[in-house]
């Protein structure tokens, strides 16, 4: 025994088992809340894969499950609302959450942008640059 929990999350997405939070909801929720729970794809939400983000989160809430991860927080200029509705869930105990929060940018490969390491490495702080300052804004204390 190490005295560490190891806690499984469940990712709804589109074609498979899970597709949506509702499923995901319907299937651990009620179940070990300990060791099992779901990843919410922040982005997934925010693009109304159909799904509705405030109906997601409340099912998440309503039933207990955990959201072992958050996942896909990235800088997205018509995503923004949704992410920073289910950030400020999750960081207010509203859902029961994680601390673990991932962030990602889809934007490499978009025609326009800057080649090279250099560029790589810009786009990369701006998407940190980005989830520090809407997690600030929600109370998120950083470590000194």
């Amino acid at each position: 025994m190490t005295g560490k929990t190891i806690r499984v999350g469940f990712e709804p997405w589109p074609g498979c088992v899970l597709e949506t939070t509702e499923q995901a909801v319907e299937r651990v929720g009620g179940l070990d809340s300990e060791h099992l729970g779901v990843c919410l794809d922040a982005c997934h939400l925010a693009c109304g894969n159909g799904e509705e983000s405030g109906a997601a989160l409340r099912g998440l809430a309503a039933v207990g499950a955990p959201v072992v991860k958050l996942g896909h927080v990235h800088n997205h200029t018509d995503t923004g609302t949704v992410l920073h509705d289910t950030l400020n869930a999750i960081l207010s105990g509203a859902v029961n959450g994680t601390a673990h929060i991932e962030v990602e940018t889809h934007n490499l490969m978009v025609p326009g942008r800057a080649k090279g390491p250099g560029a790589l490495v810009s786009l990369l702080a701006e998407e940190l640059d980005w989830a520090r300052t809407n997690l600030t804004a929600l109370g998120l204390q950083l470590a000194a």
